[in-house]
């Protein structure tokens, strides 16, 4: 559902500052809700690095 909801945040908005907020605090609370561990986080954390290079 996160995953979901991540995406349309993506393709939603315009690289806006609200939604790079809400990205991060979406990530942030999957993260501290114990739903993910801190390898997990840094992968995801990677995975998105890479995506906004090959889109940039």
């Amino acid at each position: 559902m996160h995953r979901l909801y991540l995406q349309w945040l993506r393709e939603s908005s315009s690289k806006d500052g609200f939604c790079d907020m809400k990205i991060r605090s979406l990530l942030r609370s999957i993260c501290d809700g114990d739903w993910m561990t801190e390898n997990d986080w840094r992968d995801l954390e990677g995975c998105m690095q890479e995506a906004e290079e090959e889109f940039d």
